[in-house]
């Protein structure tokens, strides 16, 4: 098989994995942008809705709907705290966290299969799984 049928092989199962285990709801969003804000909302005390709006360089309404699939999805949970009931704080979930463990393991695989065929991988696909 020549490298560029392999690559375009490797890139098809990668995109179907991300496929068949991201919710629905989230299947259209960059995975980019999708990995940095659960990166984002990782610690425990939660990061603003403003704040990860500026920092994934985001309109406030794409933030706001994103923000609503991600809770329909139950990737993230939102609160407004006691002391400052303006603010909504989101946090990824231990769901979200499982599931981006499962793609980043089945990517992992796919990646490692075609090494052993000899393919050569770019830092973009090393990147986009976690690695």
């Amino acid at each position: 098989m020549a490298e560029d049928e392999l690559g375009i092989d490797l890139y098809l199962a990668l995109h179907g994995t991300w496929l068949s285990r991201i919710p629905r709801l989230l299947a259209g969003e960059n995975p980019d942008r999708l990995i940095r804000l659960l990166e984002l909302a990782e610690p425990r005390a939660g990061i603003s809705q403003e704040a990860m709006r500026k920092e994934l360089k985001l309109s406030q309404s794409h933030m706001s709907k994103l923000k609503d699939r991600l809770v329909a999805a139950d990737w993230v949970e939102v609160w407004k705290p006691v002391s400052n009931p303006r603010l909504l704080l989101m946090r990824s979930t231990p769901k979200a966290k499982a599931s981006m463990a499962a793609i980043r393991s089945a990517m992992e695989s796919l990646c490692a299969v075609t090494s052993r065929l000899g393919f050569r991988q770019d830092g973009n696909v090393a990147k986009w799984i976690g690695s």
